[in-house]
């Protein structure tokens, strides 16, 4: 879930492609986000869901979610259940 913060009157948008988006795995390497799948630009003031679709090798575990935005760096752990 992705939020915009920003006002209706500021009439502003953020947007996180795929190519913005990095999976890091457990052997540490970082796997790029498919360009095609991802996108989002939520309205002001609204909430929006997007899909990432990030290509594994085999035997490799997703270990973290890495997304760039305006310079800075957000990064999630992420546990397999």
């Amino acid at each position: 879930m992705i939020t915009n913060k920003s006002t209706l009157d500021a009439k502003k948008y953020f947007s996180i492609s795929a190519s913005d988006a990095r999976l890091e795995l457990d052997n540490k390497i970082s796997v790029p986000g498919r360009k095609e799948a991802g996108n989002t630009e939520p309205d002001a003031e609204a909430s929006t869901e997007a899909v990432w679709i990030f290509q594994l090798p085999a035997s490799t575990n997703p270990d973290k979610l890495h997304f760039f935005l305006d310079g800075t760096r957000v990064s999630v752990g992420l546990i397999k259940k």
